[in-house]
């Protein structure tokens, strides 16, 4: 693990999230603002949590998908886990976050280094595309980032905060085979139809 400065880092959030506090640079050594610019320590602009930052669907350098909503991290089509905090740094695997902006995450772990890459639209999240089943047994289509209902014109999926949105659901996990939606407190799940 890379040892990071112990002072407070802080900028503007982005406008996706809504300013709560101020994160302390050893849990991020940089974030940037939509601007592009570098914190600096001693900054005294608040910022998020880097949860609420890394809240979102990304794309890792080996090619992997990922989102991420709050503090959970599932991977398209490996499974889930958890983004926590050890002592002073956030932690995916053993993997530091070591350098954060809104539209990247370098991660590090014994000497390598990994990238994410943040999907913006949500006709290049992939893994949402197909036939689709909910619990209830409803069918759907989705292609080019809108999903299509039976008998209904096609309705564009949105992204807010970072994670795709259909008729007020987000997605808090997309596997291969299986997203999970959330709404106010309830879930529901689409089952992918071959």
């Amino acid at each position: 693990t890379t040892a990071a400065p112990t002072s407070a880092v802080a900028v503007e959030a982005p406008a996706s999230v809504a300013a709560a506090e101020v994160v302390p640079a050893t849990v991020a050594t940089h974030y940037a603002s939509s601007s592009g610019a570098k914190a600096k320590a001693g900054d005294s602009q608040e910022m998020p949590s880097l949860l609420q930052v890394l809240n979102g669907i990304w794309e890792n350098s080996d090619g992997f998908t990922c989102t991420v909503a709050d503090g959970a991290c599932s991977f398209v089509p490996k499974g889930a886990c958890t983004i926590e905090l050890k002592g002073d740094v956030y932690m995916l695997n053993g993997w530091s976050a070591v350098e954060v902006t809104q539209k990247s995450v370098r991660w590090a772990k014994a000497g390598k280094t990994m990238e994410w890459s943040r999907l913006e639209h949500t006709k290049d999240v992939t893994a949402l595309q197909g036939n689709w089943r909910n619990a209830e047994g409803l069918m759907c289509s989705v292609a080019a980032g809108a999903c299509t209902f039976p008998g209904r014109q096609p309705t564009e999926l949105q992204m807010q905060g970072g994670l795709v949105v259909l008729n007020g659901w987000r997605t808090i996990v997309i596997h291969g085979k299986d997203i999970t939606w959330q709404q106010s407190g309830k879930t529901m799940q689409w089952h992918r139809q071959e």
